[in-house]
């Protein structure tokens, strides 16, 4: 067995896809020759939504729970300066002096012994100091676990791995983020410099790491958990009304308002259609709201839950009949591998509509490369034939009405996919643990 301690930011009980990532490494790594430690910082989970992010621990000293599978150890985490302002005050107030120390914070926690994330470095580091293993995995972002497993790296003289999950400084938003692209991009080439391996979720991130450090990078696609759908197999889908559910985020160049406004004349058009829309875990629920005002008709169509457990997620998704996908273009994401899981077809929003596009050209924050696709999910909904592409909000009404039709003879939607058994994390952990036998020793 190998012994690898693993720097992950998110982790359960935070309900965020990012976590889910480094908890199936812990859960499958045993299975394959790998002894997992999670360090992380602890949760709360108070306000169920993005204030949870900032929110301060409820202990001010390192726990550590061990289970069948794996051992967790769980930092105390302190709010920033700016953090503690927004907590306090909402996100309306201080706002400059908000920006600026984050600014500051974001650039000098590379330099000093400062910032709220450091309590997973003393953590770290004391594990270290009274343990014995075999290699470091840092999962990001936020990239500073990066920083900290190189320096554990080099005082314990272990060998750590970089786990990118998003770009690091060839995102357009580091610019706009902390004004200073140039520097990070040197601070992640420095820092990258000295690790053992690098991994990945996708050929357009290689191709981007790759333009910062010529090390070989190992592709491991997110998947969904076959232990949280094996449960919840035998869930039947709603067969009152046709219900479409979309789980997590969105982002400002998701075409949310086009796509709920183009539902709202759908409706309007023929008053004995019936359709529902369930939002999980929105990080913006203002702006659906909002949208919602001004289209009454959408008031007994949307309905906006909590987030909740990855399993009771799984549950709930399965329940609805299709499930919604907003284009994330050059990214695949995590979302659709949980919507190919659940087994109910997909409706992707848009692949060539010109709100959506316009939308794409003003917020989406990611450099496309030329020679790879940039309709990752379409490819996969296609290859899987998982679901519809929706071309822009004309094709939308008419796969609506489709969808209708079906749902309205049937009382359910078939689902046509298939092979999607190869998408399961767990055999990602196990292209892990080959890399950490082979490339590490």
């Amino acid at each position: 067995m190998k012994k690898v301690l693993v720097l992950a930011y998110e982790f359960p009980p935070y309900i965020s896809v990012a976590g889910l990532r480094p908890l199936s490494w812990a859960k499958y790594g045993a299975e394959f020759g790998m002894e997992t430690t999670v360090v992380t910082r602890q949760w709360e989970n108070h306000y169920s939504s993005e204030l949870d992010y900032i929110a301060p621990s409820k202990l001010n000293k390192t726990i550590t729970e061990k289970n069948d599978q794996y051992t967790i150890i769980k930092a105390p985490y302190f709010p920033t300066f700016s953090n503690r302002l927004l907590l306090k005050f909402g996100k309306n107030r201080f706002r400059l002096i908000r920006k600026t120390a984050t600014v500051l914070l974001e650039i000098f926690q590379y330099f000093l012994p400062v910032g709220s994330k450091r309590t997973l470095y003393l953590a770290a580091n004391e594990c270290l100091q009274n343990n014995q293993f075999d290699a470091i995995i840092a999962t990001g972002d936020p990239f500073v676990m990066f920083h900290y497993a190189k320096k554990l790296s080099e005082i314990h003289q272990i060998p750590w791995i970089a786990d990118y999950r998003d770009t690091w400084s060839n995102d357009i938003s580091i610019s706009k983020k902390i004004g200073f692209k140039q520097l990070s991009r040197i601070i992640e080439k420095r820092t990258v410099s000295s690790c053992a391996a690098i991994t990945t979720v996708s050929p357009f991130i290689a191709q981007k790491i790759l333009e910062i450090n010529s090390k070989t990078v190992h592709i491991l696609p997110n998947g969904f958990d076959p232990e949280v759908v094996v449960p919840h197999q035998k869930v039947n889908q709603n067969s009152r009304v046709l219900r479409i559910a979309h789980a997590g985020s969105i982002f400002d160049w998701h075409p949310y308002e086009h796509f709920l406004i183009t539902v709202a004349q759908f409706l309007v058009e023929d008053e004995n259609r019936k359709i529902e829309l369930f939002f999980y875990g929105l990080n913006n629920e203002t702006a659906i709201q909002k949208i919602i005002t001004n289209y009454p008709i959408l008031k007994n169509t949307v309905k906006i839950f909590p987030k909740v457990p990855n399993s009771q997620l799984i549950k709930f998704l399965k329940e609805c009949n299709v499930t919604l996908l907003f284009n994330y273009y050059s990214f695949m994401g995590t979302k659709i591998y949980d919507y190919l899981a659940v087994e109910r077809q997909i409706i992707l929003c848009f692949e060539n509509d010109p709100v959506a596009q316009k939308l794409k050209q003003q917020h989406y924050t990611i450099e496309e490369p030329k020679n790879l696709s940039n309709s990752l999910q379409k490819d996969l909904i296609e290859k899987c034939n998982a679901g519809t592409s929706i071309q822009d909000d004309k094709h939308l009404k008419s796969v609506l009405q489709s969808l209708l039709d079906e749902f309205d003879e049937t009382g359910q939607i078939q689902w046509r996919g298939s092979n999607i058994e190869k998408y399961s994390r767990k055999g990602q952990v196990k292209k892990l643990c080959a890399i950490i036998q082979n490339d590490l020793t």
